[in-house]
């Protein structure tokens, strides 16, 4: 593929997979919490846990058909250029971007003086303060969308987009060292 067709296929897959999952994400939001949860169920439920419950399960069926909804776009648009996208690897992609992402905004919030002295003179304290520089340049671009005012939540749907993307192509280049592993040891024997 062509330098021209590999940069249109990426960004039609981002574009297409955040677009779709995004409007998965909002139907089942809108028909699990707004419906089950807050029209059936009411005032009706008092006790915390069953509504902590239900919350909860929407959300995770929430969660769940955005990333399949990202998915789906994602091979969809990889179709169209003609490439073969498995579908576990990218929903395992997809489903670990958005984490990525929050993991990196919990590593801008870290108050790395006050963990390093609270835990005193021990060898954490030292990887803490060595890992402290690495922490800096990872979120550095983070910060700099923050910075601007992009929106946490476009980050969130685009993260997802971008790491099924990632899923789909490590998976594909460890099965390919993987075949050619194989084969370099059957040629051997």
């Amino acid at each position: 593929m062509s330098r021209k067709d590999t940069f249109l296929n990426i960004t039609g897959q981002i574009v297409c997979g955040s677009t779709i999952g995004f409007i998965a994400s909002l139907v089942c939001y809108l028909v699990t919490y707004e419906w089950v949860v807050k029209i059936l169920v009411g005032n009706r439920i008092e006790h915390g846990f069953l509504v902590g419950l239900l919350t909860f399960i929407s959300f995770a069926i929430t969660y769940g058909c955005g990333i399949a909804g990202v998915t789906e776009g994602v091979r969809f648009i990889g179709k169209r250029f003609g490439e073969e996208i498995d579908w576990r690897d990218t929903f395992n992609g997809a489903f670990l971007g958005a984490p990525a992402v929050v993991v990196l905004i919990l590593l801008l919030n870290i108050s790395w003086d006050s963990l390093t002295d609270s835990l005193g003179q021990n060898i954490v304290s030292y990887l803490l303060h060595m890992f402290r520089p690495f922490a800096f340049i990872i979120t550095l671009p983070l910060k700099v969308f923050l910075k601007i005012r992009f929106p946490v939540e476009l980050l969130l749907i685009l993260s997802a987009a971008i790491g099924a993307i990632l899923g789909d192509k490590f998976s594909q280049s460890t099965e390919t060292k993987l075949q050619h592993s194989i084969t370099d040891g059957n040629s051997v024997e």
